[in-house]
């Protein structure tokens, strides 16, 4: 028997689709001092327990600039360049303040969030903004489908045939049981119509 190797790779595909949505799309948290973690472009929450500011900073191995927006005052503002040449790259220091504080970081790649404060903060990621967690779902459907379907292709669409003969099988059972019923109730109807009237005193 000749191993369908083409099978095998629709087969890994769906499961790299799946497996990458799955990684990319759901949220992250990390909490505790001394932090540094990748983020994306989604949205950052941080929750600051202390009555102070505490400083973090933005750090990419990127040349190009990323801008981080935010409705707190004191975190919005542009990454700027250090170093130079091979070995430049981004950052981006600001403060914390105390209490629930959100940020968004718009363009920039490989960014990194650094705290090296000794108060600890808690973080929950979302790494993608609602249209690229929805352009990303339909992307993974989309590839899950092609592959589905080239599976059914390449088997003949074996699937199709067992599902009408499967549905012929239910349709004739359901004639067959209507069928009983019909005999069984004309049987007792018959029978009935046979008894002798009971005499009359």
């Amino acid at each position: 028997m000749k191993f369908n190797w083409k099978a095998l790779v629709a087969v890994a595909v769906i499961a790299a689709a799946i497996i990458w949505a799955a990684t990319t799309v759901p949220g992250r948290s990390y909490e505790g001092t001394e932090l540094d973690f990748s983020v994306g472009g989604g949205l950052i929450k941080v929750t600051n327990p202390s009555d102070s500011p505490v400083p973090v900073s933005l750090a990419s191995s990127s040349p190009g600039t990323f801008s981080v927006f935010s409705d707190t005052e004191g975190i919005a503002g542009r990454s700027s360049s250090q170093g130079s040449g091979r070995s430049a790259n981004q950052l981006y220091e600001f403060e914390v303040p105390p209490g629930e504080s959100e940020f968004t970081i718009l363009r920039g790649a490989d960014i990194s969030f650094v705290s090296n404060s000794e108060t600890p903060l808690s973080i929950d990621i979302q790494p993608l903004n609602p249209t690229d967690t929805r352009n990303r779902l339909l992307t993974a459907g989309l590839i899950v489908a092609v592959a589905l379907f080239y599976l059914s292709y390449a088997n003949g669409h074996r699937w199709i045939s067992a599902a009408r003969r499967q549905k012929a099988r239910d349709k004739e059972t359901a004639r067959e049981e209507e069928s009983q019923n019909f005999q069984r109730m004309f049987s007792g109807m018959k029978s009935k119509g046979n008894e002798e009237p009971p005499e009359t005193p």
